[in-house]
């Protein structure tokens, strides 16, 4: 027995003399046994142990004190003084020249072979070091919470490596390392095959180019630079941030030939951190604004957000019927109520408001065009930017615009240009993100060059969609027989036709959501279709699109015939951005 079970007990220990018979009946065991699994671990009297039948030993029995194990040149040390002074060792003769000491110098020798058989730890001269007698290329060793760099002295085939005293890590990592990384593996790998497979009808979410996720890997993200392209100040900054600056002023020209805007800000992160930014730096305490309910498609979060700053809010008026704000109601409460400003930000949107009806010679329009923002830049829908007064265009960068999930602020009036310009960096926002910035510069060029005809294909994709759901007898929302001019489809129905939709999408990986609202009258499904527009999915995928949908109201539902159909659909293959030429001049910078 070994360890705790040796009490009071008669032990192996010490010496073992065989015998030929003995020799050879082990040999013929071991053969047999090396390779097992379980025998790695085993000391050889442990298969002794197991065979005594087959294996003949006897013992003699000795008092205590008589016979000594040393695993370790110190337990030597202990029971003889004179390994204090001179062990015979060439390692240890080698390192008393390397430290120009004698022997007794060097003390606390410790076995470090669970972490490399070559290295030991010991102390000398008030310092803790570790000898590696089998160096490899490491310049740094990680012991116990400790730092161990390597000195400069070394000799025949010794290193050392000294502790640096000022440097305490975090001590025994007792994860498992490798357990955890194929845990990530595995959750990122189910990720991709997830969104290889499904249908994306998600109106929330879109796909950007491999040119645009460029920027991602060149390093940007570690990069700050204060300002923006209209207070950009060197003595404010970091050195280096030059090289960044031009960038701000590519996306602000972008955004001039696109949108029209003199002043853009693109610092940011996303549409909801633009609407926080906008709001805390022009609005102030007891300031009245009018807002667009989430009864009619407003985004949940705008309330909560402008409340908190002290404003007080006013629900816009809506027609149902038209999809679109009451112009003449909502004129008349700006005027008699004072009202200073109009946030709208729709979420739900099937017709982009006509926001150019709104009278603002007294109050400043935030229009929160998100989802609307590559047909605008499309020049599919108005662009209230280039006619209006007093207005802010914002929004997230990733909806019907395909770019990173980022944000955007652009307005033509210097005043209100002013207050955000000085107020959201250094203030509220630090590091911009340069990443993503850079992210969005491509994802606008590409634009320019591809937006109008994606974003025609896109709105096609809406009202063809809705057409044959229509003609499977869904209840499609419309307006004057005009589905849709955006990306977005309303499937009306009622609470259990919603559940089950929603369940067997679930089931069937197609992505989608549901909505309890009236603007769907009460229940419904939105469908979004600017992904599978950007794969350039033709009038036949549609088809099977609108036959997928219709089974997803089927309680009865064939979900293995639906998973194949989902499953057989065109290859996602992004199309309207850049040629293969173009990504690849710039993924070399990747590798340099």
């Amino acid at each position: 027995m070994y360890g705790d079970k040796c009490y009071d007990i008669w032990v192996t220990l010490g010496y073992a003399f065989f015998s030929e018979h003995f020799s050879n009946t082990y040999l013929k065991i071991m053969e047999d046994e090396f390779v097992l699994p379980e025998t790695a671990n085993k000391f050889w009297a442990d298969i002794q142990d197991e065979h005594l039948e087959e294996l003949y030993m006897y013992a003699k029995r000795v008092d205590s004190n008589i016979i000594y194990e040393f695993d370790s040149l110190e337990e030597l040390r202990e029971f003889d003084t004179k390994y204090l002074y001179d062990s015979g060792s060439e390692i240890m003769n080698k390192l008393c020249k390397l430290l120009a000491v004698h022997e007794n110098g060097i003390i606390g020798i410790e076995s470090l072979r669970k972490i490399k058989p070559s290295l030991f730890k010991f102390r000398c001269k008030g310092d803790t070091y570790i000898c590696d007698v089998a160096p490899g290329e490491d310049e740094k060793i990680y012991y116990h919470g400790r730092a161990f760099y390597m000195c400069n002295n070394a000799m025949d085939g010794i290193r050392l490596y000294k502790m640096e005293k000022n440097i305490v890590l975090r001590g025994d990592n007792k994860m498992d390392i490798c357990a955890e990384l194929e845990k990530a593996y595995e959750l990122s790998k189910d990720f991709k095959e997830y969104h290889a497979r499904t249908l994306p009808l998600c109106a929330a979410e879109n796909i950007i180019s491999p040119f645009a996720n460029l920027p991602l890997a060149f390093g940007f993200q570690e990069r700050y630079i204060m300002n923006n392209t209209y207070s950009f100040n060197m003595d404010d900054n970091f050195i280096g941030c030059e090289k960044l600056f031009p960038y701000y002023q590519m996306i602000s020209d972008s955004c001039e030939r696109i949108f029209g805007a003199k002043y853009t800000d693109p610092r940011p992160f996303t549409g909801m951190q633009t609407l926080d930014m906008i709001t805390k730096t022009i609005c102030k305490p007891g300031d009245r604004m009018m807002i667009l309910d989430k009864e009619h498609g407003g985004h949940a979060s705008v309330k909560p957000v402008v409340e908190r700053l002290g404003v007080e809010v006013f629900s816009a008026p809506y027609n149902l019927d038209e999809f679109d704000l009451d112009y003449d109601l909502a004129n008349k409460m700006i005027r008699d109520k004072g009202i200073g400003y109009v946030l709208l930000a729709p979420s739900d949107l099937i017709r982009v408001l006509d926001v150019e009806k709104l009278d603002t010679t007294n109050c400043v329009l935030l229009w929160d065009a998100s989802q609307v923002l590559g047909l605008i830049a499309a020049g599919l829908v108005p662009n209230p930017l280039r006619t209006m007064k007093n207005i802010i265009m914002f929004g997230g960068t990733h909806k019907t615009f395909p770019g990173p999930a980022s944000g955007l602020i652009m307005t033509n009036e210097k005043y209100l240009h002013d207050m955000m310009e000085k107020s959201i960096n250094p203030k509220y926002l630090r590091n911009s993100q340069m990443h993503q910035k850079i992210c969005l510069l491509f994802s606008l060029l590409e634009f320019e060059e591809f937006g109008d005809k994606y974003m025609s294909h896109m709105v096609h994709c809406a009202n063809y969609l809705g057409k044959k759901l229509c003609d499977y007898g869904f209840d499609i929302a419309n307006w004057h027989g005009q589905i849709s001019s955006t990306h977005q489809i309303f499937i009306r129905c009622s609470k259990e036709e919603m559940d089950t939709i929603y369940d067997n999408a679930y089931k069937c990986e197609v992505t989608l959501n549901k909505k309890h609202k009236a603007l769907f009258l009460g229940y419904g499904i939105r469908l979004g279709t600017q992904e599978i527009a950007r794969y350039d999915w033709n009038d036949e995928a549609l088809d099977r699109c609108a036959y997928v949908v219709k089974e997803l109201a089927n309680p009865n539902i064939n979900t293995k015939e639906i998973l194949d159909i989902v499953h057989s659909l065109p290859v996602k293959i992004v199309h309207y951005t850049f040629p293969e030429k173009v990504y690849k001049r710039f993924d070399t910078l990747m590798r340099r």
